[in-house]
Protein backbone atom coordinates (compact mmCIF):
# COMPACT_ATOMS: atom_id res chain seq x y z
CA UNK A 1 0.00 0.00 0.00
CA UNK A 2 2.83 2.34 0.85
CA UNK A 3 4.42 1.60 -2.52
CA UNK A 4 1.13 2.44 -4.29
CA UNK A 5 0.85 5.78 -2.48
CA UNK A 6 4.47 6.64 -3.27
CA UNK A 7 3.83 5.90 -6.95
CA UNK A 8 0.80 8.21 -6.88
CA UNK A 9 2.97 10.94 -5.39
CA UNK A 10 5.50 10.36 -8.15
CA UNK A 11 2.74 10.75 -10.76
CA UNK A 12 1.67 14.01 -9.14
CA UNK A 13 5.24 15.28 -9.25
CA UNK A 14 5.44 14.42 -12.95
CA UNK A 15 2.23 16.35 -13.53
CA UNK A 16 3.60 19.36 -11.67
CA UNK A 17 6.71 19.27 -13.88
CA UNK A 18 4.50 18.84 -16.99
CA UNK A 19 6.16 15.51 -17.78
CA UNK A 20 2.88 13.90 -18.79
CA UNK A 21 4.42 11.20 -20.99
CA UNK A 22 6.46 9.82 -18.07
CA UNK A 23 3.43 10.01 -15.79
CA UNK A 24 1.35 8.00 -18.27
CA UNK A 25 3.97 5.22 -18.26
CA UNK A 26 3.70 4.93 -14.47
CA UNK A 27 -0.11 5.00 -14.64
CA UNK A 28 -0.15 2.15 -17.17
CA UNK A 29 1.98 0.04 -14.84
CA UNK A 30 -0.40 0.66 -11.93
CA UNK A 31 -3.52 0.01 -14.04
CA UNK A 32 -2.35 -3.55 -14.65
CA UNK A 33 -2.98 -4.28 -10.97
CA UNK A 34 -5.70 -1.69 -10.24
CA UNK A 35 -7.91 -1.69 -13.33
CA UNK A 36 -10.96 -0.12 -11.67
CA UNK A 37 -9.19 2.65 -9.77
CA UNK A 38 -11.04 5.89 -10.53
CA UNK A 39 -8.10 8.18 -9.73
CA UNK A 40 -5.78 6.33 -12.12
CA UNK A 41 -8.37 6.45 -14.91
CA UNK A 42 -8.91 10.17 -14.43
CA UNK A 43 -5.19 10.90 -14.33
CA UNK A 44 -4.50 8.91 -17.49
CA UNK A 45 -7.30 10.64 -19.41
CA UNK A 46 -6.05 14.02 -18.21
CA UNK A 47 -2.46 13.20 -19.17
CA UNK A 48 -3.42 12.02 -22.66
CA UNK A 49 -5.38 15.22 -23.26
CA UNK A 50 -2.45 17.34 -22.10
CA UNK A 51 -0.15 15.39 -24.43
CA UNK A 52 -2.62 16.05 -27.29
CA UNK A 53 -3.03 12.31 -27.86
CA UNK A 54 -6.71 12.77 -28.59
CA UNK A 55 -7.37 9.60 -30.56
CA UNK A 56 -5.60 7.44 -27.98
CA UNK A 57 -7.56 9.10 -25.18
CA UNK A 58 -10.85 8.56 -27.01
CA UNK A 59 -10.08 4.86 -27.53
CA UNK A 60 -9.09 4.51 -23.87
CA UNK A 61 -12.35 6.07 -22.64
CA UNK A 62 -14.55 4.08 -25.02
CA UNK A 63 -13.07 0.81 -23.71
CA UNK A 64 -13.91 1.68 -20.10
CA UNK A 65 -16.96 0.27 -18.33
CA UNK A 66 -19.96 2.58 -18.06
CA UNK A 67 -19.33 3.43 -14.40
CA UNK A 68 -15.70 4.43 -15.09
CA UNK A 69 -16.56 6.26 -18.31
CA UNK A 70 -18.91 8.47 -16.31
CA UNK A 71 -15.94 9.59 -14.19
CA UNK A 72 -14.21 11.37 -17.10
CA UNK A 73 -17.01 13.35 -18.79
CA UNK A 74 -15.07 16.52 -19.56
CA UNK A 75 -12.11 14.66 -21.08
CA UNK A 76 -14.47 12.63 -23.27
CA UNK A 77 -16.35 15.74 -24.40
CA UNK A 78 -13.12 17.56 -25.17
CA UNK A 79 -11.97 14.62 -27.30
CA UNK A 80 -15.22 14.78 -29.27
CA UNK A 81 -14.72 18.50 -29.82
CA UNK A 82 -11.12 17.99 -30.96
CA UNK A 83 -12.24 15.28 -33.40
CA UNK A 84 -14.89 17.73 -34.72
CA UNK A 85 -17.73 15.39 -33.78
CA UNK A 86 -20.00 18.35 -33.05
CA UNK A 87 -23.31 16.53 -33.57
CA UNK A 88 -22.42 13.81 -31.08
CA UNK A 89 -20.98 16.38 -28.66
CA UNK A 90 -24.15 18.48 -28.74
CA UNK A 91 -26.21 15.36 -28.08
CA UNK A 92 -24.02 14.42 -25.10
CA UNK A 93 -24.03 17.92 -23.58
CA UNK A 94 -27.77 18.32 -24.07
CA UNK A 95 -28.34 15.32 -21.79
CA UNK A 96 -26.31 16.88 -18.93
CA UNK A 97 -28.46 18.61 -16.31
CA UNK A 98 -25.93 20.78 -14.49
CA UNK A 99 -23.18 21.96 -16.83
CA UNK A 100 -19.86 23.11 -15.45
CA UNK A 101 -17.99 26.22 -16.52
CA UNK A 102 -15.85 24.21 -18.95
CA UNK A 103 -18.86 22.38 -20.40
CA UNK A 104 -20.74 25.65 -20.99
CA UNK A 105 -17.70 27.04 -22.77
CA UNK A 106 -17.27 23.88 -24.86
CA UNK A 107 -20.98 23.78 -25.68
CA UNK A 108 -20.92 27.39 -26.90
CA UNK A 109 -18.03 26.67 -29.27
CA UNK A 110 -19.74 23.55 -30.61
CA UNK A 111 -23.00 25.46 -31.19
CA UNK A 112 -21.05 28.22 -32.92
CA UNK A 113 -19.64 25.63 -35.34
CA UNK A 114 -23.22 24.50 -36.00
CA UNK A 115 -24.21 28.16 -36.64
CA UNK A 116 -26.63 28.20 -33.69
CA UNK A 117 -25.45 31.65 -32.64
CA UNK A 118 -28.19 32.53 -30.14
CA UNK A 119 -27.71 29.31 -28.17
CA UNK A 120 -23.93 29.71 -28.40
CA UNK A 121 -24.13 33.22 -26.94
CA UNK A 122 -26.38 31.98 -24.12
CA UNK A 123 -23.96 29.24 -23.05
CA UNK A 124 -20.99 31.57 -23.36
CA UNK A 125 -22.64 34.05 -21.01
CA UNK A 126 -23.30 31.19 -18.57
CA UNK A 127 -19.63 30.18 -18.72
CA UNK A 128 -18.58 33.79 -18.19
CA UNK A 129 -20.84 34.07 -15.12
CA UNK A 130 -19.32 30.94 -13.57
CA UNK A 131 -15.72 31.96 -14.29
CA UNK A 132 -13.78 33.56 -11.45
CA UNK A 133 -10.76 35.38 -12.87
CA UNK A 134 -7.74 36.83 -11.15
CA UNK A 135 -6.67 40.01 -13.01
CA UNK A 136 -3.04 39.51 -11.94
CA UNK A 137 -2.84 35.97 -13.31
CA UNK A 138 -1.61 35.78 -16.92
CA UNK A 139 -3.56 32.58 -17.64
CA UNK A 140 -6.79 34.12 -16.36
CA UNK A 141 -6.16 37.24 -18.42
CA UNK A 142 -5.68 35.10 -21.52
CA UNK A 143 -8.89 33.21 -20.75
CA UNK A 144 -10.79 36.49 -20.33
CA UNK A 145 -9.54 37.74 -23.70
CA UNK A 146 -10.51 34.42 -25.28
CA UNK A 147 -14.05 34.66 -23.90
CA UNK A 148 -14.38 38.22 -25.23
CA UNK A 149 -13.02 37.09 -28.59
CA UNK A 150 -15.62 34.32 -28.77
CA UNK A 151 -18.35 36.81 -27.88
CA UNK A 152 -17.15 39.03 -30.68
CA UNK A 153 -17.06 36.09 -33.09
CA UNK A 154 -20.66 35.15 -32.28
CA UNK A 155 -21.73 38.79 -32.58
CA UNK A 156 -20.09 39.21 -35.97
CA UNK A 157 -21.47 35.93 -37.31
CA UNK A 158 -25.01 36.73 -36.15
CA UNK A 159 -24.94 40.09 -37.97
CA UNK A 160 -25.08 42.75 -35.27
CA UNK A 161 -24.90 46.53 -35.52
CA UNK A 162 -21.54 48.18 -36.10
CA UNK A 163 -21.80 50.20 -32.86
CA UNK A 164 -22.10 47.06 -30.77
CA UNK A 165 -19.22 45.50 -32.66
CA UNK A 166 -16.97 48.50 -32.03
CA UNK A 167 -17.91 48.48 -28.33
CA UNK A 168 -16.88 44.85 -27.99
CA UNK A 169 -13.68 45.35 -29.97
CA UNK A 170 -12.60 48.07 -27.56
CA UNK A 171 -12.47 45.49 -24.75
CA UNK A 172 -9.72 43.49 -26.46
CA UNK A 173 -6.08 44.49 -26.07
CA UNK A 174 -4.14 45.51 -29.15
CA UNK A 175 -1.90 42.44 -28.95
CA UNK A 176 -4.89 40.17 -29.56
CA UNK A 177 -6.61 42.27 -32.22
CA UNK A 178 -4.77 40.76 -35.19
CA UNK A 179 -5.65 37.15 -34.41
CA UNK A 180 -9.23 37.94 -33.41
CA UNK A 181 -10.07 39.95 -36.50
CA UNK A 182 -8.38 37.40 -38.75
CA UNK A 183 -10.49 34.60 -37.26
CA UNK A 184 -13.63 36.65 -37.91
CA UNK A 185 -12.59 37.32 -41.48
CA UNK A 186 -11.95 33.68 -42.30
CA UNK A 187 -15.21 32.69 -40.61
CA UNK A 188 -17.17 35.14 -42.74
CA UNK A 189 -15.30 33.92 -45.80
CA UNK A 190 -16.20 30.31 -45.05
CA UNK A 191 -19.85 31.29 -44.79
CA UNK A 192 -19.73 33.01 -48.17
CA UNK A 193 -20.37 36.54 -46.85
CA UNK A 194 -17.84 38.11 -49.20
CA UNK A 195 -18.56 41.84 -48.64
CA UNK A 196 -18.32 41.50 -44.85
CA UNK A 197 -15.21 39.32 -45.15
CA UNK A 198 -13.56 41.85 -47.45
CA UNK A 199 -14.26 44.72 -45.04
CA UNK A 200 -13.08 42.71 -42.03
CA UNK A 201 -9.88 41.69 -43.84
CA UNK A 202 -9.15 45.33 -44.53
CA UNK A 203 -9.61 46.20 -40.82
CA UNK A 204 -7.44 43.20 -39.93
CA UNK A 205 -4.59 44.31 -42.17
CA UNK A 206 -4.70 47.88 -40.85
CA UNK A 207 -4.70 46.73 -37.20
CA UNK A 208 -1.95 44.15 -37.76
CA UNK A 209 0.27 46.56 -39.67
CA UNK A 210 -0.09 49.14 -36.90
CA UNK A 211 0.86 46.58 -34.26
CA UNK A 212 3.85 45.25 -36.21
CA UNK A 213 5.21 48.70 -37.06
CA UNK A 214 5.26 49.55 -33.37
CA UNK A 215 7.76 46.71 -32.85
CA UNK A 216 10.38 48.26 -35.20
CA UNK A 217 10.08 45.52 -37.82
CA UNK A 218 11.30 45.87 -41.39
CA UNK A 219 8.91 45.96 -44.34
CA UNK A 220 9.97 42.48 -45.39
CA UNK A 221 9.36 41.07 -41.90
CA UNK A 222 5.97 42.79 -41.73
CA UNK A 223 4.99 41.38 -45.11
CA UNK A 224 6.02 37.91 -43.97
CA UNK A 225 3.90 38.26 -40.82
CA UNK A 226 0.93 39.43 -42.90
CA UNK A 227 1.15 36.33 -45.09
CA UNK A 228 -2.07 34.74 -43.70
CA UNK A 229 -3.99 37.89 -44.61
CA UNK A 230 -2.56 37.82 -48.13
CA UNK A 231 -3.65 34.21 -48.42
CA UNK A 232 -7.15 35.07 -47.22
CA UNK A 233 -7.34 37.93 -49.74
CA UNK A 234 -6.33 35.55 -52.51
CA UNK A 235 -8.96 33.03 -51.46
CA UNK A 236 -11.52 35.84 -51.29
CA UNK A 237 -10.74 36.92 -54.84
CA UNK A 238 -10.84 33.33 -56.06
CA UNK A 239 -14.18 32.74 -54.32
CA UNK A 240 -15.58 35.93 -55.83
CA UNK A 241 -14.51 34.68 -59.25
CA UNK A 242 -16.26 31.35 -58.82
CA UNK A 243 -19.42 32.95 -57.43
CA UNK A 244 -19.53 35.55 -60.16
CA UNK A 245 -19.38 38.39 -57.65
CA UNK A 246 -16.93 40.51 -59.64
CA UNK A 247 -16.97 44.30 -59.85
CA UNK A 248 -18.44 45.65 -63.04
CA UNK A 249 -15.31 47.47 -64.15
CA UNK A 250 -13.08 44.42 -63.66
CA UNK A 251 -12.66 41.46 -65.94
CA UNK A 252 -12.44 37.90 -64.76
CA UNK A 253 -8.93 37.66 -66.16
CA UNK A 254 -7.80 40.64 -64.08
CA UNK A 255 -9.14 39.04 -60.91
CA UNK A 256 -7.47 35.72 -61.67
CA UNK A 257 -4.16 37.39 -62.48
CA UNK A 258 -4.37 39.31 -59.20
CA UNK A 259 -4.97 36.06 -57.32
CA UNK A 260 -1.95 34.45 -58.95
CA UNK A 261 0.21 37.48 -58.19
CA UNK A 262 -0.87 37.41 -54.55
CA UNK A 263 0.11 33.77 -54.25
CA UNK A 264 3.50 34.43 -55.82
CA UNK A 265 4.16 37.23 -53.34
CA UNK A 266 3.08 35.01 -50.48
CA UNK A 267 5.43 32.24 -51.56
CA UNK A 268 8.30 34.71 -52.08
CA UNK A 269 8.01 36.13 -48.58
CA UNK A 270 7.91 32.67 -47.06
CA UNK A 271 4.81 30.60 -46.55
CA UNK A 272 4.21 29.08 -43.16
CA UNK A 273 2.39 26.18 -44.71
CA UNK A 274 3.64 25.28 -48.18
CA UNK A 275 0.90 22.66 -48.61
CA UNK A 276 -1.86 25.27 -48.27
CA UNK A 277 -0.14 27.48 -50.83
CA UNK A 278 0.18 24.61 -53.29
CA UNK A 279 -3.45 23.58 -52.90
CA UNK A 280 -4.76 27.12 -53.25
CA UNK A 281 -2.49 27.86 -56.20
CA UNK A 282 -3.70 24.70 -57.94
CA UNK A 283 -7.28 25.88 -57.50
CA UNK A 284 -6.45 29.22 -59.11
CA UNK A 285 -4.67 27.62 -62.04
CA UNK A 286 -7.52 25.18 -62.55
CA UNK A 287 -9.99 28.06 -62.56
CA UNK A 288 -7.89 29.93 -65.09
CA UNK A 289 -7.82 26.86 -67.31
CA UNK A 290 -11.58 26.36 -67.04
CA UNK A 291 -12.28 29.97 -68.01
CA UNK A 292 -9.64 29.93 -70.76
CA UNK A 293 -7.88 32.98 -69.33
CA UNK A 294 -4.29 31.73 -69.33
CA UNK A 295 -2.75 31.15 -72.77
CA UNK A 296 -0.30 28.53 -71.52
CA UNK A 297 -3.05 26.53 -69.85
CA UNK A 298 -5.53 26.50 -72.70
CA UNK A 299 -6.43 23.11 -74.05
CA UNK A 300 -4.29 22.43 -77.10
CA UNK A 301 -5.84 20.72 -80.12
CA UNK A 302 -3.41 18.27 -81.68
CA UNK A 303 -3.39 18.24 -85.43
CA UNK A 304 -3.24 14.91 -87.21
CA UNK A 305 0.30 14.51 -88.57
CA UNK A 306 0.49 14.64 -92.34
CA UNK A 307 1.54 11.31 -93.91
CA UNK A 308 5.12 11.19 -95.10
CA UNK A 309 4.05 9.65 -98.41
CA UNK A 310 0.56 9.91 -99.88
CA UNK A 311 -1.27 6.61 -100.10
CA UNK A 312 -1.84 7.02 -103.83
CA UNK A 313 1.85 7.66 -104.56
CA UNK A 314 4.49 5.11 -105.49
CA UNK A 315 6.16 3.16 -102.64
CA UNK A 316 9.00 4.86 -100.82
CA UNK A 317 12.25 4.14 -102.74
CA UNK A 318 14.09 3.76 -99.43
CA UNK A 319 11.61 1.30 -97.98
CA UNK A 320 13.74 -1.83 -98.55
CA UNK A 321 17.08 -0.33 -97.64
CA UNK A 322 18.75 -1.26 -94.37
CA UNK A 323 18.24 1.18 -91.50
CA UNK A 324 21.91 2.18 -91.44
CA UNK A 325 21.83 3.08 -95.14
CA UNK A 326 18.59 5.02 -94.76
CA UNK A 327 20.05 7.04 -91.89
CA UNK A 328 23.26 7.68 -93.83
CA UNK A 329 21.33 8.79 -96.88
CA UNK A 330 19.18 11.20 -94.88
CA UNK A 331 22.29 12.74 -93.31
CA UNK A 332 24.51 12.97 -96.38
CA UNK A 333 21.85 13.53 -99.00
CA UNK A 334 23.57 11.07 -101.31
CA UNK A 335 21.79 8.35 -103.25
CA UNK A 336 22.59 4.98 -101.75
CA UNK A 337 21.56 1.71 -103.33
CA UNK A 338 19.77 1.01 -106.56
CA UNK A 339 17.48 -1.64 -107.89
CA UNK A 340 13.84 -2.38 -108.22
CA UNK A 341 11.58 -1.10 -105.43
CA UNK A 342 8.16 -1.98 -104.22
CA UNK A 343 6.59 -5.35 -103.60
CA UNK A 344 6.57 -6.47 -107.24
CA UNK A 345 10.08 -5.21 -107.83
CA UNK A 346 11.30 -6.94 -104.72
CA UNK A 347 9.83 -10.27 -105.87
CA UNK A 348 11.48 -9.89 -109.28
CA UNK A 349 14.79 -9.10 -107.61
CA UNK A 350 14.56 -12.27 -105.52
CA UNK A 351 13.92 -14.35 -108.65
CA UNK A 352 16.94 -12.79 -110.38
CA UNK A 353 19.19 -13.61 -107.45
CA UNK A 354 18.00 -17.20 -107.43
CA UNK A 355 18.69 -17.61 -111.20
CA UNK A 356 22.17 -16.15 -110.77
CA UNK A 357 22.88 -18.54 -107.91
CA UNK A 358 21.79 -21.55 -110.01
CA UNK A 359 24.05 -20.51 -112.91
CA UNK A 360 26.98 -20.02 -110.49
CA UNK A 361 26.55 -23.50 -108.98
CA UNK A 362 26.37 -25.06 -112.47
CA UNK A 363 29.58 -23.29 -113.54
CA UNK A 364 31.38 -24.47 -110.39
CA UNK A 365 30.41 -28.09 -111.01
CA UNK A 366 31.64 -27.85 -114.59
CA UNK A 367 34.98 -26.45 -113.46
CA UNK A 368 35.46 -29.36 -111.07
CA UNK A 369 34.60 -31.86 -113.75
CA UNK A 370 31.35 -32.55 -112.17
CA UNK A 371 29.25 -32.00 -115.26
CA UNK A 372 26.66 -34.45 -116.52
CA UNK A 373 28.03 -37.99 -116.64
CA UNK A 374 27.83 -39.90 -119.96
CA UNK A 375 26.87 -43.50 -119.48
CA UNK A 376 29.26 -45.76 -121.39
Amino acid sequence: MASFISRLEEIQDRFDDEEFDKAIIIIDELLKEHKNDVDLVQMKAYGLVQEDRIQECLCFINKLPAELKACVPEEYQYCLFSKRAFVELNHVLASVDDLSEFQHYLYSQSLYKAESFDAAAEHLQAAKALTVLDPEDEDDEELANEIIANELAITVASGCEREKLEAMRSQITSSDMFEVLFNFSTGLLDRGDLPAAKKMLQHTEEAAREILQSHDMSDREITAELFPIEMAKAVLAHTALLMGAIDGDKKASDVVQAVGETYRKAVYYGARNAHDVAVANAKVLRSMKEHGLHPKLKRKTRKNPAPKHPKAAEPDPRRWMPKSIRAMKSKTGKTSGTGAQGIEGRAEEIKTVRRDDAKMRQAMRAAKGGGRRIRR
